[in-house]
Formats: C-alpha cells, structure tokens, sequence
C-alpha cells in the first residue's frame, strides 16, 4: 500500500522547467513517455540517434522491446540503433540477417561500418556479409581485414581484385592483405601506382598504406615503408604516417627513422609532433632514446620524463603531474592514455592530485574531470568518495562535472555508492546525476528518491537531454510502465 501511494505522489509533481514561469504540477508520466518517443522519432539533425545512443549506454535488459521496435522502423538509422542496441544488450556480434533489413546497399554500407568500429563483428558474421550482394569495396576490404586480424582464412582472388581499385584506401589496405599472404608483389604494384601519382593523390595513397601496414603489423612492407618515409619529396605526413608503421612492424629501422625525423624538425611543434607519435607507438622504447627530448623546451622534457619513469618505473607520479601542471592539450591527452597502463595505486594517486587541482582552480579543464572521476572510482571508490566530499564542499561546478564522470564509470554499482554518498550536498543539476546514478542500479528507490528521479526525468533536473532520456526510461522502468511507452510510440490504442 505504501509502494503504491508512493509512485502515485510522484505521479504528478511541481517542476520548474527550463525556460517556462510559473512553476505547476507535470504529469511526469507524460513527460518522460515524451522524452522517449523524441528518441524514437527519426529527425533530419540526428537529434534521435545520440537519444538512442544514450539508451543503449544503460545496458538495462528493459531496452531489449524498445531495440526490437526499432529493428522494424520506417528509417535505416532508427533500425541501425535498434540492430546495435539489441547486440550491445547480448554482448554478442552483430546479427547479419537484421542487417539485411536495411535495403538501400549505401545505407546498409554504413551499418556495416558502424557494426565493425564497434567490434560487433567475428569470423562468422564477416564471412556472411562477404557472401551478399551489392557490398561495395571499402566495405569489402574493411571486413576482409577483420578476418584477417582473427587469422581466418580470406579470397586471395578477391583481394586481388580489391588491390587494383580505384580508391587508393582499398587499394593499399587489400594490398597489404596480399603481401601478408605471401604475394610479394602486391606492395611492389601499389607503390609503382603511387609513383604515378602526385599531390594530396600521392599522399593519400602512401598514407593508406602505411595506416594498413600499423593495422595489420605488415613485415611485408618494412622496405617500401623506410624507402617512402625517407623519400626527398615525401611530405610530412607520409614520413609520419610510414613511421607509425614502421614502429609497429620493425622498432629498430623506426627508431631510426624516428630519430632523423625528430632533429631535422624545423619548429617545436613538429618535433613535438614526432615526439608524440614515439610515445603513442605502444612499443618497448629504450629509455635512452628520450634524452633526445631533452634541452627541447617545458613541454618535450616533461615528456620525455614521464616516458623514462614509465620506462624505469621510477618517479612516476611526479612525472605525470609535471605534464597535467602543464595543461599542455596533446601531452595531457597522451599522459592520460598512457595513465591506463600504469598500475592502479600509480594511476590513483594521478587522479587524485588532477582532481584536487581542477577543484581548487590550478587547472581549468572539467573535461578531464570527467575522465579522472570515470577512472578513479573503478579503482579506488574511497579516494573517489573523499574527492566527491572536496568538491561538494568547495566547488559546485566541478562537482557536476566529477558527477557526469563518476557516471560514465564501468563500475555501475559503485558508481551508485558513491552517488548515494554526495546526494543532497549540491545543487539541483548535482543532484540528478545522483539520483541517476543510483537509478542505473539494482538498488530499491525510496518515495523520495523516486520523486528526485521524477523531476530529472520531467525535464527538471537540468540534465541535457541524452541524460533526461535516460532518467525518463529508468523513472518509467520503476513504474513499470514502459510497454505502455512502447505501445504509444507504435501508436497504439
């Protein structure tokens, strides 16, 4: 009885709406079964699919009736969201025969794109998309090369045929497969085509295939890689990108080349640029190289620096708060990839002083709020507990955006922890990413949770709208009315 007089009270509350005086009672039912059906409404701007982006983030099994209502839309985007949503729920590949519900072969084409930059496509599911028809060549090319990253067995003959297209990206990416499966000429043919070319064509063509070679770790291609990247009218971003793969595929010939490349720059920032590209490799570089950073200026020695504490494993947290004191945009955003391999008390203790600095003013970035707060509360919820009291009790602001991170966290059940934890110590908006947060949860909801998760999902809570659909789903999840939603979006009686 309690229970049901609850979700009644909560049925109808006083929002105060964005934008709109006087404040009056909303039929948050209403609003949030609104919200949804705006997901579900194909718009010319996209405005539905980063909606439904933000649905299929829940991971809720609720969503499987909304994902299989979308398969059967009358427009291939909305169908698209419904096939990746319904895969993403099962933790399984993409499903080819839904794919085929989409008809136009352009539009289908790019569902095959988005399905693999998600990795939602295996051995099985390429094989069954290479047999239909109508698959263009980049398409063709793109799934070939995820069978070959899974040592699966590819038409040599197709690959053949690939190799001599038009586009130089299938061109170079379908000769790179060849050489890979011992057709040596395959790389010499495409390099006697770049030869003919010249300009942005040349560049394209060269770049394609280095991008290729990094992909596949390509030994095939070591020589023709070093012959281009020190061509004397090579531009630079064929150096660059033909040392990224050589990198990946010979260290030793790419340090070379690297080091060559680093003191012949001529301005800071393309010797920045190269220095760059060294760190992002991922291979084990030998600590001396980086001396080579050194007497370079503020921003090539902390670099260098922290790549030798990674190297060494020495000094490691100083040297990772010298590049973030810095606040150097392409070296912060290097050192907090590189951060994920760090070991978890490293990384910790990392975003603990990041999220101290940003909450007292010495830095100005909330974007990286919310990348610390994400990480750190999937490692250490007690030092993400101790941030959160900070921040509530000095900096509002940087408290929502910590929140949105502590959100986006893998850790749902922590993440709603924590959540529980601050409620009620912010401002309104702070309060619905709680709120949200523990909704994502198993957790039971109190009358004055659920009337907290009412307002955000009414429109209230100032979320913007790819949370307000979420908190809309979620309130109406708890109310067990989302059939009902799913009938009035299909337009039932």
């Amino acid at each position: 009885m309690l229970a049901g007089f609850a979700l009644a009270s909560v049925a109808s509350v006083v929002v105060a709406q964005e934008g709109t005086s006087p404040y009056g009672p909303v039929d948050v039912p209403s609003e949030a079964m609104r919200r949804v059906r705006a997901a579900l409404t194909h718009r010319p701007d996209g405005s539905h699919h980063l909606l439904l982006t933000s649905l299929r983030q829940l991971r809720t099994d609720s969503l499987r009736p909304l994902f299989e209502q979308l398969v059967e839309a009358d427009h291939w985007t909305l169908q698209l969201d419904g096939i990746l949503g319904l895969a993403e729920l099962q933790d399984q590949p993409v499903d080819p025969a839904l794919l085929e519900l989409i008809e136009a072969p352009a539009e289908r084409a790019a569902a095959i794109r988005a399905a693999i930059a998600l990795d939602l496509v295996r051995v099985p599911q390429a094989e069954e998309m290479l047999r239909w028809s109508a698959v263009p060549p980049q398409e063709q090319v793109a799934l070939m090369s995820e069978l070959r990253l899974r040592e699966a067995r590819v038409d040599a003959a197709q690959l053949a045929a690939l190799a001599k297209d038009a586009d130089a990206k299938v061109a170079g990416e379908a000769s790179v497969l060849l050489a890979d499966l011992g057709d040596a000429s395959a790389i010499d043919q495409f390099v006697d085509r770049t030869r003919r070319l010249s300009g942005p064509g040349r560049e394209t063509a060269i770049v394609a295939l280095a991008r290729a070679a990094e992909r596949h770790r390509s030994k095939a291609c070591i020589a023709s890689l070093a012959a281009s990247a020190g061509a004397d009218d090579a531009t630079r971003a064929e150096r660059l990108a033909c040392l990224a793969a050589l990198l990946a595929t010979d260290l030793e010939v790419g340090l070379e080349i690297w080091a060559e490349l680093f003191e012949s720059a001529t301005s800071n920032a393309a010797r920045l640029r190269t220095a760059l590209l060294l760190l992002a490799s991922e291979q084990p570089i030998p600590p001396e190289t980086f001396a080579l950073m050194q007497g370079r200026g503020e921003v090539l020695e902390a670099l260098g620096a922290a790549a030798t504490a990674m190297a060494t494993g020495t000094d490691r947290v100083e040297a990772f708060e010298r590049i973030l004191a810095g606040g150097h945009r392409m070296s912060v955003a290097w050192a907090m990839t590189a951060l994920l391999d760090q070991p978890a008390e490293v990384a910790s203790s990392i975003y603990v002083s990041l999220l101290d600095s940003l909450i007292e003013g010495r830095l100005g970035t909330p974007v990286l709020a919310i990348e610390a707060a994400s990480r750190l509360a999937a490692i250490d919820p007690d030092a993400m507990a101790a941030v959160l009291r900070k921040a509530a009790a000095e900096d509002d602001a940087m408290l929502e955006a910590i929140l949105v991170g502590v959100l986006s966290s893998d850790d749902r059940a922590a993440a709603g922890r924590l959540a529980r934890g601050i409620l009620g110590e912010g401002g309104r908006r702070c309060d619905s990413l709680a709120i949200l947060a523990i909704a994502r949860t198993d957790e039971p909801l109190s009358p004055d949770d659920l009337e907290m998760l009412a307002v955000a999902a009414a429109g209230g809570g100032r979320l913007d709208p790819s949370l307000e659909v979420q908190a809309a789903w979620l309130y109406l999840d708890r109310l067990d009315r989302i059939p009902e939603t799913l009938a009035s979006a299909a337009g039932e009686p």
